[in-house]
């Protein structure tokens, strides 16, 4: 599967943010980065996945996700400020292969 090629394309692309950042609930807007990653373990039961640094060095992207397939997408910068950018369901960890 071409997981790289997707993930580039949801990075891309424009989207609408989840019901949750709308109704100002636990993935509104940025916190700072102790504090989102204690309300994505404490209260969503999530763990990251995945991490890894943009172009720029002073980004960060994470992925994190709940044993149920939750999961969110998080910017973190050096600054110490993370910002939730979409979150769903389903999400599975794709299979460690050769290759």
């Amino acid at each position: 599967m071409l997981y790289g090629p997707m993930l580039a394309a949801l990075l891309s692309a424009p989207a609408e943010p989840p019901a949750q950042v709308a109704q100002g609930g636990p993935l509104a807007a940025c916190r700072p980065t102790a504090v989102a990653h204690a309300l994505l373990r404490e209260e969503m039961g999530q763990q990251p996945l995945w991490a890894g640094l943009g172009p720029d060095g002073k980004t960060a992207v994470e992925v994190w996700q709940s044993p149920s397939g939750q999961w969110t997408l998080v910017v973190s910068t050096v600054n110490g400020v993370s910002c939730f950018q979409l979150g769903g369901h389903s999400g599975q960890t794709p299979p460690r292969g050769k290759g």
